[in-house]
């Protein structure tokens, strides 16, 4: 190196450094500070670290590029200090030519420095070989290791690199000549810890360098060989260096398996094997079963390692691979593809494989001495034969096939279940011996998959022990375990397939009139007893139920007519679209109906409601609308024999710009974000957007201040809603996801719920939250960041007795993010209590306690605390005195399994409770869990019944002294 000089913007100053003098500017405005030097022709620098001397009169700052390279930064003291040894922060390697360091400087005051040194080394510049190595060989591969292979190229030198495919590669580094190199992994040299050196070959040029017995690697692992030719320099060609990836394999087997045999039961046209379970030897993974046609046994030749079976090309002529066995808990296997009356030899070989099943990777078992096993077919006469002259049955009432329970039960007789398919087993005779049938299976379609609820088998009309069963809704069934006995030229046996339908919801849901039943039987699905035991069945063509007129429909017979929901209504406005059908007991639509219906109603002022006639049993209603506002009212229909009433529902005198939802999804505050479907009140319920009124948007505003939004569906707030007046519906959700709204009005009418999620919902303090019966608001809170009792209780509650307040996630961390409140007195009395059901439903993530100690005779609940799922068995109610009443009863249900306290500290507590406890969960309930020198006294007063109806128990004090 050489031509090194210092320079900087503005001029250097005489001042003192760490020894003598040092550079320095009077003001970091004289900024940069350079360094530049020279290097030698044919030598390259790296540079690993940096460290120097310095000070400034104030508050000066420092950073260093070097060939504009960021390396470090700092600061420099007043007192002058030096730096200490600083590692690069980017990597500067192979610079050439003039080095350019530049010390930038910022801040205020002087800045000297002295005693500057890089560290690093200086090399010769990498000359890279013109050539390249040849192909890679791999061979001999074994759990361990291998023997490999390369073609030298035409330079100095090459090696040969190996590494776990999964890990990065790492290239050689110039000029490391890496001597080292080993066919150890353990032992050979490193590139890095995943890339190792096998071999550094000098062999002549274009030779074939042979590396044989590489070992120490893991089993059914992936490998990646890498050759790379170098220089005599050690520069080493990285251009497309040749490369080759490798499994080795798995394991071997440990041995093979205690037993492997034929059954001697034999059958015309199968073979049964029976093994030892894979799973009783280690390291295997399954087995490959080869056959050979008479007595002479497979042999092992041909069986390769690190293949599939199905890629074996060398097996022996007449030897074939029949199957793999690749469930370790299979003991038997049927070979189907054999003739009849023909001797046959099996070998079973145990293989192991990686998890993944890599072909690859499969070792063999071949050593000792494999199992064998022989066996021949039987060539019993086909006397028997099945056929079909099943009467079927047309529009089956399915509500008058349920088992022997309402709704659904077993199936005990020809009475509570209907026959759907059915064959004939004839024997003609001739060989001495019966038709034993062991199994039938039939083909299902999907109409049977998904409304029958039960199957079994009668031989005439008697139930076939053991064949009632659930429906599997696969597209077969299958009954096993029989012995079904045809007699030799006696009768005919016939066997029907009978069934029962679903009667409840949802799986009565898929019940359609007319849907029809369909069933099959096919040759290869009728297994009978061993050809010594009992005549074989004649192959036959697959029979298929009966596809003529109505045979096997389902018959839906209705006895009412049925309204979908009817929603509330304006004043001279069209109600919103609604149904009328003609349905059966449990509401299955009888598409045989048609004809006129009458509408009318309890209320006045009715329009719109005539000239409406049944198709295929139902007919969509959207015209009727009342003159004036009345309710609850409801509509009546009747036609066809059948009547029937709607739901009560309103007509109110809505306010132009009232919105109501018709299609649920979200509402947003910004505009692409919006799914939901909305209405506006405008001349009557118009669909958004709707210009002509000037809703030039397809959602409310988000920030409404006097009109109503009415929720009926599903909705999820996005963005902000600072919307002041919202009626939720039944039927309807509000959930407010992440957003942090600000609410004014928000009522939940009966079927209607608030999904409270977010921590920073609020209310103005001049707001209503209410709750009627029947309407539910939900709680989570993960977070105490937002202070709920200022916050979310910051208006007026009203909660009615039936309503639902539940619990599903409160805050793991400690504090007050667990709280329901933090002040009880936050949330407003109505009808003289907190709320009306208090409900603890925790959904995987939630701790106690919920509610703020030192509540004095505070009436919690008008309605029930129910105690539903629970991650947490910390007392609900944090630390200190408390009394509360408890306006109905306590309710542990059988799902909680967490034990309950009412108090785990010295404190006085009271609970009253105007009902019962009726405690079904399987943990204790607590009094109290002392954890103090003193005990607590708790009072718990039942005004009806304490009942234990499951294992948990009533603990007076667990843990005290």
């Amino acid at each position: 190196m050489s031509a090194s000089s210092w320079t900087t913007a503005g001029a250097f100053i005489d001042a003192g450094g760490s020894t003598g003098k040092a550079l320095a500017v009077s003001s970091t405005t004289a900024t940069p500070i350079t360094l530049t030097f020279d290097v030698a022709s044919g030598f390259q620098v790296d540079i690993s670290s940096f460290n120097f001397w310095r000070q400034t009169s104030a508050s000066a700052t420092w950073s260093m590029t070097i060939n504009g390279i960021v390396v470090g930064s700092g600061t420099a003291p007043t007192s002058g200090t030096n730096t200490g040894n600083l590692v690069v922060s980017n990597t500067v390697n192979g610079l050439t030519g003039t080095i350019v360091v530049v010390l930038n400087l910022s801040g205020t005051g002087s800045f000297r420095i002295d005693d500057f040194t890089l560290s690093g080394f200086v090399t010769a510049v990498c000359s890279t070989p013109s050539s390249q190595t040849g192909f890679i060989t791999a061979s001999g591969i074994s759990p361990t290791g291998l023997n490999a292979g390369f073609t030298r190229g035409a330079d100095a030198g090459s090696i040969l690199v190996l590494r776990p495919t999964a890990q990065i590669a790492a290239t050689p580094v110039y000029p490391t000549n890496y001597t080292g190199a080993n066919i150890d992994w353990a032992s050979a040299q490193q590139i890095n810890v995943n890339n190792r050196v096998m071999a550094n070959s000098t062999a002549p040029a274009s030779s074939v360098v042979a590396v044989n017995g590489i070992t120490g690697l893991s089993p059914e692992t992936q490998y990646s060989l890498t050759a790379y030719e170098k220089s005599s320099t050690n520069c080493y060609n990285l251009t497309n260096p040749p490369s080759l990836s490798f499994y080795t394999l798995s394991l071997e087997p440990g041995a093979h398996p205690a037993a492997f045999s034929v059954d001697g039961c034999t059958y015309n046209n199968f073979l049964k094997l029976d093994f030892t379970a894979a799973s009783s030897i280690s390291t295997t993974d399954g087995y490959v079963i080869l056959r050979r046609q008479g007595a002479t046994a497979p042999t092992t030749a041909g069986i390769e390692d690190g293949k599939d079976p199905a890629s074996w090309t060398t097996l022996p002529l007449g030897t074939t691979v029949v199957t793999t066995i690749s469930n370790t808990s299979s003991t038997t296997f049927t070979d189907n593809t054999v003739a009849a009356g023909t001797q046959y030899s099996y070998l079973l070989i145990p293989y192991n494989a990686n998890s993944s099943a890599i072909a690859a990777t499969y070792n063999y078992y071949t050593g000792a001495s494999p199992k064998i096993a022989t066996g021949t077919t039987s060539n019993a006469a086909a006397t028997s034969t099945i056929t079909s002259t099943f009467t079927y049955n047309s529009d089956i009432d399915y509500l008058a096939y349920h088992g022997n329970a309402t709704p659904e039960g077993p199936i005990t007789n020809t009475s509570n279940s209907v026959g759907v398919f059915g064959v004939t087993i004839t024997d003609a005779g001739g060989d001495g011996k019966p038709t034993i049938v062991k199994s039938l299976t039939f083909g299902v379609n999907a109409v049977a998959q998904n409304t029958i609820a039960r199957y079994a088998l009668f031989n005439g009309n008697a139930l076939i022990a053991g064949t009632d069963i659930s429906n599997p809704t696969t597209n077969t069934v299958s009954f096993t375990g029989l012995t079904i006995s045809v007699p030799e030229s006696g009768p005919a046996v016939n066997i029907t397939l009978r069934a029962t339908f679903y009667q409840t919801s949802p799986a009565v849901n898929a019940i359609n009139d007319h849907g029809r039943l369909a069933f099959s039987l096919a040759s290869s699905d009728v297994t009978v007893d061993c050809g010594s035991a009992s005549s074989q069945i004649a192959a036959f063509t697959t029979i298929n139920s009966s596809t003529s007129l109505h045979h096997n429909h389902i018959g839906v017979t209705a006895t009412k007519l049925v309204f979908s929901p009817v929603i509330d209504g304006s004043v001279n406005t069209n109600l919103n679209s609604f149904t009328i059908s003609a349905a059966d007991a449990i509401n299955r639509i009888d598409t045989d109906i048609n004809g006129a219906i009458t509408i009318s109603s309890s209320g006045s002022g009715i329009s719109g409601h005539t000239g409406f006639s049944l198709t295929n049993g139902v007919v969509s209603v959207g015209t009727v609308q009342f003159n004036f506002a009345q309710g609850p009212i409801t509509l009546s229909a009747s036609g066809s024999g059948l009547s029937g009433v709607s739901n009560p529902f309103n007509i109110s005198s809505v306010m132009a710009g009232t919105f109501r939802s018709i299609g649920g999804g979200v509402w947003s505050s910004t505009a692409g974000n919006n799914t939901a479907q909305w209405q506006v009140f405008s001349g009557g319920w118009q669909t958004l957007p709707y210009p002509a009124g000037g809703y030039n948007n397809s959602y409310p505003s988000t920030s409404l201040t006097t009109d109503v939004v009415y929720i009926y569906h599903d909705i999820v707030l996005n963005g902000t809603n600072t919307v002041k007046n919202i009626v939720v519906e039944a039927g309807g959700i509000l959930s407010t996801n992440t957003v942090q709204p600000t609410l004014k009005n928000l009522l939940v009418k009966n079927g209607g719920r608030f999904n409270k999620e977010s921590n920073g919902t609020k209310f103005d303090s001049d707001g209503t939250l209410e709750i009627e019966d029947g309407g539910t608001m939900t709680f989570i809170r993960t977070s105490s960041g937002t202070t709920h009792s200022t916050n979310l209780w910051a208006g007026t509650e009203k909660f009615h007795k039936n309503s639902n307040f539940i619990v599903l996630v409160t805050d793991n961390a400690s504090g007050s993010g667990r709280l329901v409140t933090e002040d009880i007195n936050s949330i407003s009395n109505f009808n003289g209590a907190k709320f009306g059901n208090f409900i603890i439903d925790m959904q995987g993530n939630g701790a106690f306690p919920l509610l703020p100690g030192g509540m004095v005779n505070v009436k919690l609940t008008s309605g029930k605390l129910i105690f539903r799922r629970g991650v947490d068995n910390a007392p609900f109610v944090t630390a200190g005195d408390y009394s509360i009443t408890i306006g109905d009863s306590i309710i542990i249900e059988n799902t909680y399994n967490q034990a309950i306290s009412l108090t785990n500290s010295t404190s006085l507590v009271s609970v009253i409770v105007n009902g019962s406890v009726l405690h079904n969960g399987t943990a204790e309930f607590r009094l109290a869990s002392s954890q103090t020198s003193s005990d607590p006294g708790v009072v718990l007063n039942i005004d009806s019944n304490l009942v234990l109806s499951n294992t948990g128990q009533l603990n007076f004090d667990a843990g005290s002294s």
